[in-house]
């Protein structure tokens, strides 16, 4: 004989769940803010790990399913949030650091955070987060303060009060209900909603699918098949979501590789082969230019301009091409010094110019002469990461071109250099540069100290797998 409990309706309850992620360096005022949440809405209400779980549950099987329940994840920003650990890498670097996890897990099951700034810390910027964090910004924070703490909360409960409760299983009136089942009977009472979350994942509807396991184990502990299933579909949002953070930051490999986890997942998904079609239209294909034309490909300074087949690169300023992003490449162009000071130009370059790898070529007149140097630039500042070095090869013959080669594939970028004066002696390495600041970007030309240049036969070709051949 078994005694069960039957709930005669669903329906949106008036109870809210919340979930408290924070440090350790911040259980002061995590305490504090968990004593003022627990006197407004009950102490089953609101979760932290300390509290929240019974003995025999399993962490962190156990914090993902409240997660997806609850109806928000709170999130405390202290001073040392963004901290590192005693070894020196930031935790937040981490895939198993708890605290990302749980932002991690909250952000798949499209639950809203509600970050809560204490003693004075401010909200993280974005580039400083993991890729799979930086959506966290765009919640609005509420601060708590020492001196104005009852105001603060206040604000904050009554932010709470107004979010939208999810569903929940509430008994108007329980009724307990003595039936004799066997173990088979059971799990034919229990399999038609797992099976349901099931035919929705593999049809792509993943959000779905966890409202489906939320509601069908709703009360009760997860048997193993359905854990299994949230835990594969949660996987794949979070995959899913890393590909739309790669898109929407013109990252060609995240975006990619996080389309191939997916993929690995749910290889029976509808909707893989648009997202590879997307990919493939948002980043850019091969492109050349042979500056026959105008301008219209470049963001260009007034100064340049294109004539008979060449660019004329003059004045100060950078120019890049428009709306491309490339990653690992290869690039062609033939360059001619107008001037004995050089040539420049930049690879992995965002669109406004605020990061950038920039590589000169000096002439006769360059400082030093017939060198070849890379930096990097971060809003504004420059950085040398290699060189100067001297190039092998006399730079100084008048109306001489030169026909540069770049392969830029992961950190590595390489450098070949061939004269046309001296087609004999074939391609020279200008040396190869390791660095992995900018993963991708444009590319374009520019000027350093006065330089004077014309650019011919511009070719870029994007070095990149297939999503399915990875």
């Amino acid at each position: 004989m078994l005694s069960i409990k039957v709930a005669p309706s669903i329906m949106k309850g008036s109870h809210r769940l919340f979930f408290i992620c924070y440090r350790r360096e911040d259980r002061a005022e995590t305490g504090r803010l968990y004593d003022s949440l627990v006197r407004k809405f009950g102490e089953k209400r609101v979760f932290r790990d300390i509290h929240g779980l019974h003995v025999g549950e399993k962490w962190p099987e156990e914090t993902k399913r409240r997660i997806a329940a609850c109806d928000a994840v709170i999130v405390v920003i202290g001073p040392n949030w963004l901290g590192t650990e005693k070894y020196g890498r930031r935790r937040l670097d981490d895939p198993n650091d708890p605290v990302r996890r749980e932002i991690e897990e909250a952000l798949a099951s499209g639950v809203r955070l509600v970050p809560v700034l204490v003693e004075g810390a401010a909200m993280p910027e974005p580039q400083l987060l993991p890729p799979t964090l930086q959506d966290l910004v765009r919640f609005h924070a509420q601060e708590l303060t020492d001196t104005h703490y009852s105001q603060d909360v206040a604000r904050l409960i009554r932010d709470l009060q107004g979010i939208r409760v999810k569903p929940v299983w509430v008994c108007g009136a329980v009724l307990t209900l003595v039936v004799v089942l066997t173990f088979s009977a059971l799990w034919l009472f229990r399999k038609p909603y797992i099976s349901e979350a099931r035919g929705l994942f593999h049809r792509g509807a993943y959000e779905e699918a966890i409202k489906t396991l939320n509601l069908g184990s709703a009360g009760d502990q997860e048997n193993k098949e359905a854990q299994d299933l949230r835990s594969q579909t949660v996987e794949v949002l979070k995959s899913l979501r890393d590909y739309e953070l790669g898109i929407k930051w013109g990252e060609y490999t995240r975006a990619r590789d996080a389309l191939v986890r997916a993929e690995a997942l749910n290889q029976s998904d509808p909707n893989t082969a648009s997202r590879r079609a997307r990919l493939d239209a948002i980043f850019s294909p091969a492109f050349q230019d042979e500056f026959l034309g105008g301008l219209d490909f470049w963001n260009a300074p007034k100064a340049w301009r294109a004539d008979r087949g060449r660019l004329i690169v003059q004045g100060p300023g950078l120019g890049v091409l428009k709306g491309k992003y490339y990653e690992d490449f290869t690039a062609t162009f033939n360059i001619s010094f107008l001037s004995p000071r050089g040539a420049v130009w930049i690879l992995r370059a965002t669109g406004n110019l605020s990061h950038y790898y920039i590589f000169q070529l000096t002439g006769a007149a360059g400082k030093p002469p017939n060198s070849f140097s890379c930096l990097k630039c971060i809003n504004g500042k420059k950085e040398t990461v290699s060189g100067p070095v001297l190039v092998g090869a006399d730079l100084s013959k008048k109306d001489d071109q030169y026909n540069i080669t770049v392969k830029a594939e992961g950190d590595k970028i390489e450098h070949q250099i061939e004269l046309v004066s001296e087609p004999l002696e074939g391609p020279r390495s200008l040396g190869q540069m390791i660095d992995a600041t900018f993963p991708g970007g444009t590319i374009g030309f520019g000027t350093m100290d006065d330089e004077e240049f014309s650019v011919r036969a511009f070719k870029v070709v994007p070095l990149r797998k297939s999503p399915s051949s990875d």
